[in-house]
């Protein structure tokens, strides 16, 4: 998928593909159905130039390599005061993407695509759905102007 969107470069993304029914509400399904859909691989790339840590290969129907990304990207992976990670068998039931943006591009912007690998040929509709982060935070003072400010980074220390 080409272009997923341009312009500034997010802080983080995290990506998940669900049946398109479950979108448009369906009583079998999760609004939350992010599952492994026969995927093999998912490449995130900017600019054409595959991000840090990708293309992801998922073997066996472990996906440790996205499991271990996503924990890393939410700060868990060396953080050992996290009182609770989810587990693998818990991550299959909520299966996403997760990438932080760090020095893939100098300008901060650029083009964001995805390049997923199926076992066999969809059979089904799917969607891929996209969560993007920015560090900024928009507030609109008592005179009505917006102001946008830039948040910083909060230590975990």
């Amino acid at each position: 998928m080409e272009n997923l969107f341009g312009g500034k470069t997010p802080a983080f993304l995290f990506a998940g593909i669900m049946p398109t029914s479950c979108i448009d509400g369906d009583n079998e399904g999760e609004s939350i159905s992010l599952t492994r859909n026969d995927l093999l691989s998912f490449d995130l790339a900017i600019n054409g130039s595959s991000c840090t840590g990708y293309p992801m290969k998922i073997k066996a129907d472990f996906p440790i390599e996205p499991y271990l990304k996503y924990q890393d990207v939410m700060g868990n992976l060396m953080n050992v005061k996290t009182y609770k990670v989810d587990s693998i068998f818990d991550f299959k039931k909520a299966f996403l993407f997760a990438h932080k943006f760090e020095g893939e591009n100098e300008e901060n912007s650029g083009w964001v695509s995805a390049t997923l690998e199926f076992k066999d040929v969809v059979d089904k509709n799917l969607s891929l759905v996209v969560w993007t982060i920015d560090m900024v935070k928009v507030s609109i003072d008592e005179y009505g102007q917006i102001d946008k400010d830039i948040v910083k980074k909060i230590s975990s220390a």
